[in-house]
């Protein structure tokens, strides 16, 4: 994962209902969430994390890409 991978919000967003890692911020603190972009009951597009918690500070994301399956 690079820093190149990661798109912004104010330029892109991925497909409503569509899992994806994001990464949020608030000052200088930085973390990483699992989150889906979904519209509510008022047909605003939200964040919501793997919880259900509404994140209100998403400033990027990245598709989550699943290792090569192994053979068993």
């Amino acid at each position: 994962m690079k820093a190149s991978d990661w798109i912004s919000v104010k330029d892109r967003l991925p497909r409503v209902n569509t899992g994806v890692l994001v990464c949020c911020q608030v000052e200088e603190q930085q973390w990483i969430e699992f989150a889906t972009i979904t519209r509510n009951d008022f047909k605003e597009l939200r964040w919501y994390d793997a919880s259900g918690f509404d994140l209100t500070t998403v400033t990027h994301w990245q598709k989550f890409v699943f290792p090569k399956k192994i053979k068993l």
